[in-house]
């Protein structure tokens, strides 16, 4: 009996530890998952960090360009007090092909002006040697006839940027 009541007594102690361990247990394996839950919300964090800084690295980067574009326009004589602005607005306008041309050429850019077209159209008009239409007195009462026989109707949108005259190149 003796024997029975001790291993009773040893029985009890290894559970009272065994519980005590189990309560320990589950209290680290509740901190290890909060600690891991913690950890991955850093990482995630971490992460959008070092994204923010790529973003803040470009945008400085840019910045930096656009500086560099404004003091070299600015050497260069491109402030806006400089220049004015002129809309040109032709819509089916009939031309030559010499004044087309004309037109054309006056569209390129040079030191002095620059053109930014909206917009281009070009159509075939109401050429003048035409040998399937005869040609209609002008006092008809045909609108067509009365309009200037022309190679070309041209639509032309957009805005000249005139240098000020009298102003130094530079």
């Amino acid at each position: 009996m003796r024997q029975a009541l001790k291993n009773c007594y040893i029985t009890g102690i290894l559970a009272v530890i065994f519980f005590i361990s189990s309560h320990f247990f589950i209290i680290e394996y509740n901190d290890y998952n909060i600690n891991h839950k913690k950890l991955s919300l850093l990482r995630g964090q971490e992460q959008f960090l070092k994204k923010q800084i790529k973003e803040f690295e470009k945008k400085k980067q840019i910045l930096v360009r656009v500086k560099n574009f404004f003091d070299q326009a600015r050497q260069s004589g491109l402030t806006k007090d400089k220049w004015d602005m002129f809309y040109v607005n032709l819509k089916n306008h009939p031309l030559s092909f010499l004044n087309l041309q004309t037109i054309l050429a006056q569209t390129s850019n040079c030191r002095q002006y620059y053109f930014k077209p909206d917009s281009l159209s070009i159509k075939m008009g109401n050429i003048k040697n035409n040998v399937s239409q005869p040609e209609k007195p002008a006092n008809s009462k045909d609108p067509e006839s009365n309009q200037k026989s022309s190679d070309v109707i041209i639509s032309l949108n957009g805005h000249f940027l005139v240098k000020h005259r009298g102003l130094p190149d530079g």
